[in-house]
This record gives C-alpha cells, sequence and structure tokens, in this order.
C-alpha cells in the first residue's frame, strides 16, 4: 500500500520515527513529492524552530528511506496512494495521579 503522509505527521519526532520505521519494515510504501518535503523543511524551519542545517539532513533521510515513493505531480496523474493523517490517531488524555 501506497501511503502519503501530511505534513503535520513529520513533527513531533516520535511520528516521524513512526512513519520511516514503518517503512523500513514493510508496512507500507511511502509516497512524497517535492513540493511537500519543501513544505516539511519550511514549517520545520518557520513553526518548530529547528535549523535549516537539520531539517534538510532529516528531508534527505525520507528520500533515502523511499526513494521509489517519490511523485511528480505532472507526470504520475492516475498514480493513486492513501492520504493519512496521523496525528488524527492520537487522542491526548490526562493520566490519573499516582
Amino acid at each position: 500500500m501506497l501511503v502519503f503522509v501530511d505534513t503535520n505527521v513529520w513533527y513531533p519526532v516520535v511520528l516521524a520515527d513512526l512513519v520511516l520505521r514503518s517503512v523500513e519494515i514493510g508496512l507500507f510504501d511511502l509516497a512524497w513529492t517535492d513540493e511537500s518535503l519543501t513544505e516539511v523543511e519550511r514549517v520545520l524551519v518557520e513553526r518548530k524552530g529547528l535549523s535549516a542545517a537539520n531539517t534538510a539532513i532529516f528531508c534527505a533521510q525520507v528520500r533515502a528511506t523511499a526513494p521509489e515513493g517519490r511523485i511528480d505531480p505532472a507526470a504520475d496523474v492516475g498514480r493513486t496512494c492513501r492520504v493519512v493523517l496521523i496525528e488524527s490517531f492520537f487522542v491526548p488524555t490526562r493520566l490519573p495521579q499516582p
């Protein structure tokens, strides 16, 4: 199954790690576009305060983990994938005090 994850899934690091490890063990194949990773870099720098150098390294890792997942919107017309908003599965809860 080819899965495209939204920009908001790449931060916090726990979610990014979950996605990349899932791809590495074969749970799904990751789809991405150059535009989506450019957006990830911008958001991580502007909104999350990460350095441009670190975000570039991170996006290079995404590309290296799933090189065959690159989608060119102009050339890949008709290629389908699922869009997953992983954050919607996490519901903040309060843990009881001991």
